[in-house]
């Protein structure tokens, strides 16, 4: 892995674009970021780098179905009522729909398949300089996450805003995926 042959200074992340791989095949996906992490364990690197993974399609809820932080994913979808809550209140937070909240998957959107590769190092410096929460995604539940208040902003406004303010610009895949997008977008073009 060479960005861990550099100084930090020098390379502090690769941005792995991967144009071809996957971006209509969500199971494809799933099994790549499986294999990567995997592979980061094996080779004793999952310390050192961090991962983010992007799709055209991400589902969180589709790339991993567990009820539980995972690396390189958003949280898991029945989480973020609880992160709302914090920044929101929890009358805001619940007024929230199941479809809303599956909106904050387009922070994982892109054009095509990529993997944000992070050193752990700067991952942890930024983390430091940001509070940690406790958050309550099920009662009785705790867990404390980083950065728990700035998801929370991003979960809100994808939540509220996300249908008006990334279709009318073009993105219509960053809330529907680019499956649905089309299907979208035909009928608008027919109706014209």
């Amino acid at each position: 892995i060479d960005l861990l042959q550099e100084p930090p200074e020098v390379a502090s992340t690769t941005l792995l674009g991967c144009p071809a791989f996957a971006e209509r095949d969500h199971d494809a996906f799933s099994d790549m970021c499986d294999a990567v992490v995997k592979t980061l364990k094996h080779i004793g690197a999952e310390k050192e780098l961090s991962l983010v993974f992007f799709h055209p399609d991400y589902e969180r809820a589709r790339v991993e179905p567990r009820d539980a932080f995972t690396h390189g994913h958003l949280p898991p979808q029945n989480w973020l009522r609880a992160y709302v809550a914090l920044t929101e209140g929890f009358d805001e937070a619940a007024a929230l729909t199941d479809a809303q909240l599956a909106n904050a998957d387009a922070q994982r959107r892109a054009p095509h398949t990529m993997i944000n590769i992070l050193r752990s190092e700067q991952v942890e410096a930024a983390e430091a300089v940001v509070p940690w929460e406790v958050i309550e995604p099920e009662a009785g539940r705790r867990v404390r996450v980083s950065g728990a208040r700035v998801y929370a902003k991003n979960i809100y406004r994808f939540a509220k805003e996300a249908e008006t303010k990334t279709a009318p610009d073009g993105y219509a895949y960053l809330v529907a995926g680019r499956r649905s997008a089309a299907a979208v977008e035909k009928p608008a073009r027919e109706a014209g």
